[in-house]
């Protein structure tokens, strides 16, 4: 390769990587002052289906749907939510058959506790 062409290549990178820098400012500069971006029209519908439900796109999906105005200059940078707060782990409930399993076995261990009793004191 000949010293022109590594020089116009040379070139071309450099004016490439300026020309992705000055849109890299650009996109930060729109995204850091929102009130000054201009307002975007798009057509946005509106209609209800039969179980009520209102629905909303960009293609009017029923005959008696209707074009919504949308104010676009409002519309901020959307932040995700935070996340819910962790619920308290409670001990888990016993359930109704568990309990009472649980008390024949308590009620069991005592009458044998009693036998053995029974037998060593001889009465």
């Amino acid at each position: 390769m000949s010293s022109g062409a590594k020089l116009a290549l040379v070139a071309l990178v450099a004016g490439l990587a300026a020309a992705g820098w000055i849109k890299r400012q650009e996109i930060k500069d729109w995204a850091a002052a929102p009130e000054q971006r201009p307002a975007v029209s798009q057509d946005v519908y509106s209609w209800r289906d039969k179980d009520g439900t209102v629905h909303y796109g960009d293609r009017n999906g029923r005959k008696d749907g209707r074009r919504v105005d949308v104010d676009t200059s409002k519309i901020g940078r959307l932040e995700p939510l935070p996340e819910p707060p962790k619920p308290v782990e409670e001990a888990p409930k016993e359930h109704y058959l568990q309990k009472m399993g649980r008390e024949m076995q308590e009620q069991q261990a005592k009458a044998r506790q009693a036998q053995m009793d029974k037998a060593i004191d001889g009465r």
